[in-house]
């Protein structure tokens, strides 16, 4: 048997877009080069993973268990690459990482991670900048004024963009959609969803932190004001019955309690990636932090 971890890699992502295509494109390969590497696994394994339909890509009953282990197998991998680069950097000179950021996420999640991490290697030292701008994120990553930048945007957007920048890349941290968040109070028991004229109600006032989404071109026309104070939102909200658009990862960290909650907009899906952005040169330190940042939001992310 010869499996391999991008093997692995390339069926789960398969289970969550449900599309060779789409995987291919995430994964920055090809789709015959995601189809071999599916091909092999099943030679492998001596089951059939996948079925293809005419509307994309389905699990067998055997590739739904399959994908089960292949997670916890890649989530073990990336253990053990993280306890063995502790390891060795115990005994290393001091080293600075700067963390350019235009994310929501950034500012209300990482800075608990970041101390985390922090307390587990005291030779590193982590300091993190805005960005006022994607543009201005993207040119501060090109001209090594960071090591590496974090941002919350529409996937397909981010993605288009950064294919005019030939010499940065792109790691996927986890994937997440837009959530509009208020306290139970404010809203009827059955409602599972804002409507638009709630959302964009000119009496309301609306704290929307996340000024780079879908909705922008609308909601940015009514009373928008833009924070990403997590405590500020909390306030808000339990005074004026405030609305706050933000990533679902966000609220899971901050305002998922009993008395908050948090729904989409009606038809209205707004997907989002929290990536890093990098040059192709970026250097193993920062690797490393993007890693175990990673490892981090994909243990506290509530799927």
């Amino acid at each position: 048997m010869h499996m391999r971890m991008e093997q692995l890699r390339c069926l789960v992502d398969i289970a969550q877009t449900g599309s060779l295509t789409s995987t291919a494109q995430r994964l920055y390969m090809t789709q015959p080069a995601v189809s071999q590497r599916i091909k092999q696994l099943e030679q492998d394994m001596g089951v059939e993973l996948l079925i293809r339909t005419k509307t994309g890509t389905e699990l067998t009953a055997a590739g739904e268990r399959m994908v089960q282990y292949a997670k916890q197998i890649l989530e073990l991998e990336q253990e053990m690459k993280a306890a063995c680069e502790q390891s060795a950097q115990e005994a290393e000179q001091p080293v600075e990482i700067r963390i350019c950021s235009t994310s929501a996420v950034t500012d209300i999640v990482l800075p608990d991670i970041i101390a985390k991490l922090g307390a587990q290697r005291k030779n590193l030292s982590i300091k993190i900048q805005q960005a006022n701008s994607l543009e201005e994120l993207i040119q501060q990553v090109e001209n090594k004024q960071c090591s590496f930048g974090m941002v919350t945007y529409n996937e397909q957007k981010l993605r288009d963009i950064l294919n005019l920048h030939e010499t940065l890349r792109l790691d996927t941290l986890a994937l997440d959609e837009l959530v509009v968040v208020t306290d139970r109070k404010y809203i009827k028991e059955e409602q599972d969803y804002f409507t638009m004229e709630q959302y964009l109600d000119p009496v309301t006032t609306i704290y929307n932190i996340l000024a780079i989404d879908e909705t922008r071109d609308i909601a940015v026309k009514q009373n928008v004001v833009a924070s990403n104070n997590a405590d500020f939102h909390r306030r808000m909200i339990e005074k004026t019955g405030a609305i706050v658009a933000m990533p679902g990862l966000a609220y899971q960290y901050f305002f998922n309690a009993k008395r908050y909650i948090g729904l989409p907009l009606e038809n209205t899906k707004v997907p989002l990636i929290h990536g890093a952005i990098y040059r192709n040169d970026v250097d193993e330190q920062a690797q490393s932090m993007i890693a175990m940042i990673r490892r981090e939001l994909m243990q506290n992310h509530k799927s």
